[in-house]
């Protein structure tokens, strides 16, 4: 009862958690795909976050499914890691992503990006930018002004999300570890024990 609980845990764990955030991951990399020009370092760190979220989904995948207690122990040390980074991770988004078109707005006015970037952008948020705004109608936006709309709607949106998937990990690895300690009572409860007054002598025939 209690593996079969534990496992479950742990499976919908790594589903609900680590498969939504590496869902998370794999649309921002999409997203920033498209103006990772303006600051690569960010779009690197994406990237390397899509990774190890991939890494850890598959592993937790086995664990749950295949798994004994020590796997299980170490997958545990993974996801209170893991929460502690994906709480960091929200927090920073929250705070930051104001600065997200300050940076967008540099990166366009020191001619980070290529013309190619550009359209793919104003395609993409169906936006134009300053040069181009003359040759357009009045009710196209800014796409600085969409671009910062949405990484206020949207930050928020991830923020928010990464630090609920902060406290579910939380409260899984708790959960998961509680059921893990449990199945170890019913195993030594159930287990045989010897009596105490079964010595080993010697067989008697007869005497």
């Amino acid at each position: 009862m209690g593996k079969c609980c534990s496992n479950t845990c742990f499976g919908i764990l790594t589903l609900l958690t680590i498969g939504l955030t590496l869902a998370l991951f794999i649309f921002a990399t999409f997203i920033y795909a498209k103006i990772k020009t303006a600051n690569e370092t960010i779009f690197i760190a994406i990237v390397i976050c899509l990774c190890v979220s991939a890494l850890l989904f598959f592993f937790g995948i086995y664990a749950s499914c295949c798994g004994g207690k020590c796997t299980k122990a170490i997958l545990s040390i993974f996801y209170i890691i893991y929460a502690f980074a994906i709480g960091a991770a929200g927090v920073l988004i929250i705070v930051y992503k104001s600065r997200l078109t300050q940076i967008f707005r540099d990166a366009y006015d020191q001619g980070k990006f290529k013309q190619a970037d550009l359209d793919a952008i104003a395609e993409t948020f169906n936006c134009v930018f300053p040069d181009t705004e003359s040759n357009l109608t009045n009710s196209t936006e800014s796409c600085f002004d969409k671009f910062e709309k949405y990484v206020t709607k949207y930050g928020l949106i991830v923020g928010i999300a990464l630090l609920c998937l902060f406290v579910l990990l939380m409260a899984g690895v708790v959960l998961s570890c509680k059921f893990l300690c449990r199945k170890d009572e019913y195993e030594d409860i159930s287990a045989p024990k010897k009596p105490d007054n079964a010595i080993n002598t010697p067989l008697t025939y007869g005497w």
